[in-house]
Parts: structure tokens; C-alpha cells; sequence
């Protein structure tokens, strides 16, 4: 059951305080009721891709760089596919930007996902790629 969003603070209402907590257990307090749930991956890629197409199309003077996100190697083919839809050769472009890879860059996953991305043919630029991560990835054409 996907729960329709709801802002945190009603018009007219105080916003909410934190507990006191360790800063590591830190967190809002919330109302009772059913749990929000996180926007599922593919929302947030057509609206990636969707806003990938309209700065193009405004805004035509600009090197735009599209992006890929994902947290599964299945869930970033699926993005390539959104551009791939919607008439964007990824191939074509001089970089393509990997997002939500930087905390698992030192995981077999990650690499999977490097290599294979890598082997399409997209020239791959990593966010916040460390050095660890990126000598596991040294022998495929990738910048951080």
C-alpha cells in the first residue's frame, strides 16, 4: 500500500522538535498512524529523466549531463532504458553521470555495476568515487 505524501508541517501548525537522543538516534517525532513509504526508485528516475529533458530543451547553450541512479544493477539498466526511451543515446554522450554508488564503491555490487554500465559503452563519471573504489575500477574508462 503506497501512503500519499503528507507535508511533516501542516499550515498553521508548529514544526516538529527533536528527541533528546544521542545524535546518532536523532529523528522527528511523528504522529501515530501508518508508516510513510519511501518513493520507489522508478518515480525518482523519470523524473531524473524527465528533468534531464526539459534543461535541455530550455536551456540549449548548456553541456547538460544525464545521470543514472540506481541501487541494483537491474534498477540502473532500467534507467539507461528510460533514456533509451525517450530518444537519448547515452552512448553519445561525453560523460554520464553515476549516482548512488559512492557509499557501496568497495562492494563487488559496485564493480558489477562500473563493468557493466562501462561495457555499453557510456563514458561513466562517478559522484564522490574514492580513491579505494576507484582501483577496483582502474582498468575500465571511468572519472570521478
Amino acid at each position: 500500500m503506497i501512503v500519499p505524501y503528507r507535508p511533516l508541517v501542516q499550515p498553521g501548525q508548529r514544526a516538529p522538535r527533536f528527541h533528546r537522543a544521542p545524535p546518532t538516534r536523532r529523528g522527528f517525532r511523528s504522529e501515530p498512524g501508518p508508516p510513510v513509504l519511501e518513493v520507489p526508485q522508478i518515480v525518482r528516475q523519470v523524473k531524473m529523466v524527465a528533468s534531464f529533458l526539459n534543461l535541455m530543451t530550455l536551456v540549449t547553450d548548456l553541456p547538460w549531463m544525464p545521470v543514472l541512479q540506481g541501487f541494483t544493477l537491474d534498477e540502473y539498466l532500467r534507467c539507461v532504458d528510460l533514456y533509451d526511451r525517450v530518444g537519448i543515446d547515452l552512448t553519445l554522450e561525453k560523460v554520464v553521470g553515476l549516482g548512488s554508488i559512492c557509499r557501496r564503491q568497495n562492494t563487488k555490487e559496485a564493480v558489477r555495476i562500473v563493468e557493466s554500465l562501462s561495457a555499453m559503452g557510456t563514458g561513466l563519471g562517478g559522484f564522490d568515487f574514492k580513491i579505494t573504489g576507484l582501483r577496483r575500477v582502474a582498468h575500465l574508462p571511468y572519472s570521478s
